[in-house]
Order: C-alpha cells, then sequence, then structure tokens
C-alpha cells in the first residue's frame, strides 16, 4: 500500500531528515565502535547524536504508535535500522520511554523475527 496525502508528505519529511542529519551522526557515532576506538567519540557528539536521534524521534513519536501516526510504514523500518545501530556505542543509550516502546513494538513484528533469526 502506498501511503498518499499528509501520510505520505511525513514521510517524506522524515527521510530528509534521515538523510540530512541522522545518518551523518550513525557514521561518526557506529564507525568508531566497529574500529575499537568508541571512546575517540567527543561526548558533545554524543549528545548531539542523542538530540538529532532520540529527541526528534520521541516527539515525532508522541502518543503515536509509529512515525506517521496509527500505520507501520517503512519508514519506521529505516529509522529502526539506524537508531538501533547507534545504541551499539556505550555511551549512547535511549532513556526514552517513547522510544523504548516502538523499539518494542518493532521488534514484536512476524517480520522482524524472519530477518533476525538466532542460530
Amino acid at each position: 500500500m502506498n501511503p498518499g496525502g499528509q501520510e505520505a508528505a511525513k514521510i517524506d519529511e522524515i527521510v530528509r531528515y534521515v538523510y540530512e542529519t541522522l545518518v551523518p551522526f550513525v557514521t561518526n557515532i557506529v564507525i568508531p565502535v566497529f574500529k575499537r576506538e568508541a571512546d575517540s567519540v567527543s561526548e558533545e557528539t554524543v549528545e548531539d547524536a542523542k538530540n538529532a536521534g532520540y529527541d526528534y524521534f520521541e516527539k515525532l513519536l508522541g502518543e503515536n504508535e509509529y512515525l506517521t501516526g496509527a500505520n507501520l510504514t517503512w519508514v519506521d523500518f529505516l529509522v529502526f535500522g539506524l537508531l538501533i545501530q547507534m545504541e551499539l556505542h556505550p555511551k549512547y543509550r535511549s532513556q526514552s520511554m517513547i522510544i523504548s516502546k516502538w523499539f518494542t513494538r518493532i521488534q514484536a513484528l512476524p517480520p522482524f523475527h524472519l530477518v533476525h533469526k538466532g542460530n
């Protein structure tokens, strides 16, 4: 199903934000973790990343189930994938119940378990 109207506009807004603002932070936070250089990331970068990630999406979610409202869209998976990567950094943890509940909703979806099977 292709969303239209306000939902499509909201998706466009989120995608623009993700690529203009969030992706650079993901790179700055995650790459050092894989290089075993997580300590090289400044506290300021971590705080800016939290503001760009959690604060923005917490406000966007508000009391909604998903990022565009009551309906799950592909943009929920896009953002989930990026935010969960940032959680790999030891200094980057969400204290947000809104984000935590959203993470849980995404992880509870049947397709999530098909993709993330345990060995």
